[in-house]
């Protein structure tokens, strides 16, 4: 929609979808576990919305004596909502090493940080943690499924729409993107430009066949309308 108001043509092929994820019905066990000043942290908004479905669910509050962290600012102000408390997260970039360096986690020693997420994913944030001392679990309150396409779709959609610029904003996206191309033998996507969000991805992108990249400065609707346009 934000495209489509700066008059720039945009489609959408989503390639993830959500489920609950195997340890979606332990979120309240989880959080119970946590001892006041701990961590609590949302990889995404994804994974605010299953644990926070998961709480009511069984009518269970979200603690009120932890630490709460997240992402970037969407997710922020999800888990905000969620939990009535302040969220804290980092303010230039949506990226582990930029969350890293929050005042919150400078000083780990002993205490338990939870990280709520799908099924994989933030493992950089988990062993710089345990490296500091503190006592790093995940929860999988959701999980990420393929989306399947039948050839006929996806030869139509490629070829008939005139696509020159590809947006991707995770890895995992890339290389289900990268699948599908291979699967389909449409090769001219190597082609388009490829926007992103951070140098790791777009790092994978060199290497999986793409030429043109650009990054975006976050993972923001905003920032990227400012990479597109």
């Amino acid at each position: 929609m934000l495209l489509h108001q700066h008059q720039v043509d945009a489609l959408h092929l989503p390639l993830i979808g959500f489920n609950k994820g195997d340890e979606y019905n332990a979120v309240p066990l989880r959080l119970s576990q946590l001892k006041p000043g701990d961590i609590v942290f949302a990889v995404s908004q994804q994974a605010v919305s299953y644990a926070n479905n998961s709480l009511k669910a069984q009518q269970i509050q979200w603690p009120q004596n932890v630490t709460y962290l997240a992402i970037g600012e969407s997710t922020a102000r999800k888990l905000q909502d969620a939990t009535q408390c302040t969220v804290v997260y980092p303010k230039d970039r949506e990226i582990s090493e930029h969350l890293l360096e929050l005042a919150q986690l400078q000083d780990v020693s002993n205490k338990q940080v939870l990280i709520l997420r799908g099924n994989g994913g933030r493992n950089l944030v988990a062993a710089e943690l345990r490296q500091q001392g503190a006592s790093v679990s995940f929860c999988e309150c959701y999980k990420r499924c393929p989306i399947e396409y039948s050839s006929q779709y996806l030869r139509d959609f490629w070829r008939n729409k005139a696509i020159e610029t590809i947006v991707i904003t995770s890895a995992e996206m890339l290389r289900l993107l990268h699948q599908l191309i291979i699967k389909q033998q449409y090769e001219a996507l190597f082609d388009c430009e490829l926007v992103t969000v951070s140098e790791r991805i777009a790092s994978l992108a060199r290497d999986l066949g793409w030429k043109r990249i650009k990054i975006a400065d976050n993972a923001d609707n905003q920032s990227l309308l400012s990479a597109l346009i």
